[in-house]
């Protein structure tokens, strides 16, 4: 599956509220395709959230987003706006 995809199937496959439990039991085993690594089912990223309930499709998908891991993000710290196109941010210690 892909992550644009989990939106359509959080939709259609439930009435909400719904508990993340029966999401894990009922979706869980999918694999969500990453473009740079290894996949990772359902189940795994929505291990990592706190949330035990999701009151509409919508509040699921943004949980569910808001797990994914580094792996499912794109060139980290890119801007193509400013003058260190692709480099680090410079950071304190």
């Amino acid at each position: 599956m892909r992550i644009n995809d989990t939106y359509d199937a959080f939709e259609q496959t439930y009435s909400y509220p719904v508990d993340r439990e029966t999401v894990i039991e009922t979706m869980g085993d999918r694999t969500v395709e990453s473009p740079h690594g290894t996949n990772e089912t359902i189940a795994e990223i929505l291990t990592r959230a706190e949330t035990e309930t999701y009151e509409t499709s919508r509040d699921l998908c943004d949980v569910f987003a808001g797990h994914l891991s580094d792996q499912y993000i794109g060139r980290k710290f890119y801007d193509d706006r400013g003058d260190n196109v692709g480099t680090t941010p410079n950071t304190r210690t």
